[in-house]
Order: structure tokens, then sequence, then C-alpha cells
């Protein structure tokens, strides 16, 4: 970074993902390539558009269960 670096971060869910990623990264020129590994709990409250009723006919019970 202190020579003009860039971070750029990719979510792969798979390990083909993650082999796809990194291939791609390198092919574009990308020296540093790493892999970490982050666990990321998610809730109901943090997931976009969780308690969207996107037609107002259906009931009133959220499409997402907690």
């Amino acid at each position: 970074m202190a020579v003009g670096g860039l971070v750029l971060w990719v979510r792969a869910r798979t390990p083909e993902q993650e082999e796809k990623a990194q291939r791609i990264l390198r092919e574009h020129g990308a020296d540093a390539v790493r892999v970490h590994e982050i666990e990321i709990n998610k809730r109901l409250e943090d997931l976009p558009l969780a308690s969207l009723r996107p037609d107002p006919w259906l009931s009133d019970q959220p499409l997402a269960k907690p």
C-alpha cells in the first residue's frame, strides 16, 4: 500500500471459486495473491430486504424466518 498498491477482497464460497478468483487475479497482474479465511456470522437483520413484503396481498409474515 505504501507504493500505491490495492487491496481487493473476493468472497468465494467453494474451493473451485477460490481457485478461479486467484487465477483471474494473477492473469490480470496481481503480484501478491493470498487466501484468508474469515467466519462471517449473519443475523436476519444483517440481510438486505429480509423484512420486505413484495406483495401486499401476501400474509403479514416476513419472507425470511429467524
